[in-house]
């Protein structure tokens, strides 16, 4: 008998910094969502920010996502 792999759970992290210029999340989602899948892994959820600012210090959709992992 094989090992069982655990259960992986991930989740995915996107982020345009403007609203206007085409940028578009599903470009950074759809690698990320396609590599979890090939692995076999659980995507438990999906942020996005949107018109965010890599030099901002507060990135909403992000820090969700940092306090989520923190409670498990």
């Amino acid at each position: 008998m094989g090992k069982e792999r655990p259960d992986i759970r991930a989740a995915l992290y996107a982020r345009c910094s403007t609203l206007d210029k085409g940028q578009d999340p599903d470009l950074q989602l759809e690698p990320l969502r396609d590599y979890c899948e090939k692995r076999g892994f659980t995507v438990s959820g999906e942020y996005v920010d949107n018109g965010i600012s890599g030099t901002k210090d507060q990135k909403p959709q992000l820090d969700s996502l940092l306090e989520t992992a923190r409670k498990r």
